[in-house]
């Protein structure tokens, strides 16, 4: 129970409703409360959280991949390349019900825009190498011969990606590759493409290739 010295506008001490007062150092002090935490921890908070960690599992190995392909339209919606990622993920590529949830990665989202992404692109892979491939589309609606193109291929099994953010690869290349890990022999690979304006002002949708054999 706190107690007034001097009247409503006075000192106190002790608790008074969700405030407490005390004298110190020659003056009163009041001071608001703790409030308790109250985290019932039910069964969709754990959903939710374990759907939080599969994303961010999911997404920590192809940060800087991400901070290229999600910077405009990080730009636009003010949050970090990171962030959007995660909740593109979030929104459109987990399955399942809690607990036997999974990523499925041909729904998964590496970028967000609307630049104009590659025609016929296709991928292939050879003696430990993936080779990416499309017919250069440069002047259809938006798309130009310097628009840099992104590739990425990504070990889900080991939790690994390789990817190209150099911008020595552009639209007008018409071809890339990547030469992936001696120790992914025999494992499933997911390949994604993006494409980034020059200036990075505009990024296409990610083209999820399907998956690969090595």
């Amino acid at each position: 129970m706190g107690t007034f010295n001097q009247g409503i506008l006075g000192g106190f001490s002790g608790k008074v409703g969700t405030v407490i007062g005390y004298y110190r150092d020659g003056r009163y002090v009041m001071r608001g409360l703790t409030q308790g935490h109250n985290d019932a921890n039910t069964e969709a908070q754990q959903a939710q959280r374990s759907k939080f960690a599969l994303a961010m599992a999911w997404l920590k190995p192809i940060a800087g991949y991400l901070r290229k392909t999600f910077k405009s339209y990080a730009d636009t919606a003010d949050m970090t390349t990171f962030n959007a990622a995660h909740r593109a993920l979030l929104t459109s590529a987990i399955t399942g019900t809690y607990p036997d949830i999974a990523i499925d990665p041909t729904l998964v989202s590496l970028s967000s825009g609307s630049l104009i992404g590659l025609t016929d692109a296709a991928v292939s892979t050879q003696s430990g190498v993936m080779y990416y491939t499309w017919t250069d589309n440069t002047g259809t609606n938006d798309a130009q011969a310097d628009d840099v193109v992104y590739p990425l291929a990504y070990n889900i099994a080991a939790g690994e990606a390789i990817y190209d953010i150099t911008a020595g690869i552009t639209r007008a290349s018409a071809e890339c590759s990547l030469t992936l890990p001696e120790a992914w022999a025999g494992s499933d690979i997911y390949s994604y493409i993006v494409v980034v304006s020059a200036d990075a002002s505009q990024s296409s949708k990610t083209a999820c290739l399907g998956s690969l054999s090595l």
